[in-house]
């Protein structure tokens, strides 16, 4: 069952986005990290003088040293401060009474004359998160207090603060507006081929094992940044992806440009090259938990920033999911959710709003969907959610991963095995496929590099044709799978299908080599880069 709503992303960003909207300002005063106006920072939940902290004493109203939280909603200074910035309009003051103190209201009204006590709250921002009844965001606000002020912000990992408000993409200096991006690697601009920018940037801007270096990360509800080897059944993770703004002179969001929403979708797949079966992740700023709505909203991003779209990914609601998805696959005579607990699933994040319109388009505004390529499409990334890790001291026999294979655009396809450090004489690498997909796919054009293992090799699917790579580097070529993605009619039987990569090693003539990660590299007719994953090794 899916976990509690989420502090972080369904309140907090809120908070912030009203305050910003209000002030019109996403660096100023209270986003202030040195010295917060007031006293009171909102940059981040953890900062000394942010929510869970106390008023810093730069405070000119006598609040120095006092927290801006009590253990209800009614005796909090800042559920208070809130509420009273709901009035009605013309009616709303400048301070409110909490503690024997005044505090100041939030987000501060717009002031009128007469009478100047009073002011009128015109922050539309505020209102929309409010709208209706309970209010929606100061209902989660209460309940949130009420539930102990729990904290699941980054605690650690590459999203801790402060650090990460301090991250700042390289400029691109031809943005005029907001430059937005998925982030496919640290200190990500959003520049790709074909952009059409100055200057022009080639493909290797971005790594070709783009989906190892995303900057999508796991988080738990805690805050606490996972790297699990397995994904137990009843647990539940924060996907987190890094969002950025490369414009040197222009926010984005929401709180900013009403009409120019940025919001992010996120697909978890199976284990694959580039594509498979899919479900839509649910966005953890759902005030629901049980909500299914998938577009996580960014509601700003500064210039030159980076920012935060969340997913709820719960390990049995995606296993499920998935196993579904997968009826009809030709997986060798492997059911369903078996196959999955032979690989690992993976994410795809893309950035669906936010931009003005054909703003240097990718590779001449190419339509963007969820298999667009991160080498050219600034707008997606993709990621492998766990290190596959592949334990030295067991693969004597060949370890088998399962994967699905999709095609890339029209012509022949490719996979390729790369493996630095891997010694050859004591490594081999194995490709299984379903016997109906190897005859149409791949026997016809003569897998040259690769030979048939009739016997002596366990196979990881019943129905499957095992092929050991004989030649280090070679591309085991399989023919169009999918004629629907270019004749425009129903895709074909095999649109998808399943594979397994084995690899076989001797232990002990290991241990005196630096090895790098395994990789599939899937390229398409042009042998460019389309997708691919890595395993890792390890010595335990």
């Amino acid at each position: 069952m899916p976990g509690n709503i989420s502090f972080n992303y369904a309140i907090f960003q809120r908070l912030q986005a009203a305050y910003v909207a209000g002030s019109a300002t996403a660096t100023g005063f209270h986003m202030d990290p040195a010295n917060p106006g007031g006293g009171f920072c909102l940059l981040y939940p953890g900062h000394p003088n942010g929510i869970l902290g106390k008023i810093a004493n730069n405070n000119a109203m006598g609040l120095a040293g006092l927290a801006p939280l009590a253990p209800t909603a009614a005796a909090s200074p800042l559920y208070n401060m809130f509420s009273a910035a709901l009035g009605a309009p013309d009616t709303i003051p400048n301070n409110v009474p909490v503690g024997g103190q005044m505090w100041p209201i939030m987000p501060p009204p717009e002031q009128v004359d007469p009478p100047p006590a009073l002011g009128t709250q015109l922050d539309q921002l505020w209102l929309d998160f409010n709208a209706g009844s309970p209010q929606p965001l100061l209902n989660a606000f209460s309940q949130w207090i009420g539930n102990g002020t729990p904290d699941d912000s980054p605690q650690n990992g590459p999203l801790t603060q402060p650090g990460f408000s301090t991250l700042q993409p390289p400029p691109f200096a031809g943005a005029q507006t907001g430059f937005l991006f998925a982030a496919s690697f640290a200190g990500d601009d959003g520049r790709r081929n074909g952009d059409g920018g100055t200057p022009p940037v080639q493909l290797s801007h971005v790594p070709p094992n783009f989906w190892a270096t995303s900057q999508i990360f796991l988080y738990d509800a805690q805050g606490q940044y996972q790297t699990p080897m397995v994904l137990d059944a009843n647990a539940e993770f924060y996907v987190c992806a890094v969002i950025g703004n490369s414009c040197p002179g222009q926010p984005a969001g929401r709180a900013f440009i009403s009409a120019l929403p940025i919001n992010v979708i996120c697909d978890a797949q199976c284990f694959n090259t580039f594509l498979s079966p899919a479900m839509p992740l649910p966005s953890l700023g759902n005030y629901d938990p049980m909500d299914a709505n998938p577009t996580s909203e960014v509601y700003f991003l500064a210039p030159l920033s980076y920012g935060v779209a969340a997913f709820r990914f719960t390990v049995n609601s995606v296993f499920a999911n998935l196993a579904a998805a997968l009826q009809g696959v030709n997986l060798g005579g492997t059911l369903p959710a078996d196959w999955l607990k032979a690989g690992h699933p993976c994410v795809k994040v893309l950035v669906t709003s936010g931009e003005a319109p054909n703003f240097f388009p990718p590779m001449g505004n190419v339509p963007l969907s969820i298999d667009s390529s991160p080498l050219y499409d600034r707008h997606i990334a993709q990621h492998n959610l766990a290190p596959f890790a592949t334990a030295l001291m067991a693969i004597k026999k060949p370890m088998w991963t399962n994967f699905i294979l999709a095609q890339a655009g029209a012509g022949p396809n490719g996979l390729v095995v790369q493996a630095p450090g891997w010694p050859a004489e004591a490594t081999r690498f194995y490709f299984a496929i379903p016997s109906a997909p190897y005859e149409r796919y791949v026997a016809k054009g003569g897998h040259r590099g690769f030979e048939v293992v009739r016997e002596g090799v366990p196979k990881p699917f019943p129905d499957g044709v095992i092929l050991r790579q004989t030649t280090p580097g070679a591309r085991l070529e399989i023919a169009d799978h999918d004629p629907g993605h270019v004749r425009r009619v129903r895709h074909g039987p095999d649109r998808f299908f399943g594979m397994a990569l084995g690899v076989e090693a001797d232990p002990a003539r290991l241990r005196d080599h630096r090895l790098g990660d395994v990789e599939v590299v899937h390229t398409a007719h042009d042998s460019t880069i389309v997708g691919g994953f890595s395993l890792r090794p390890t010595t335990g």
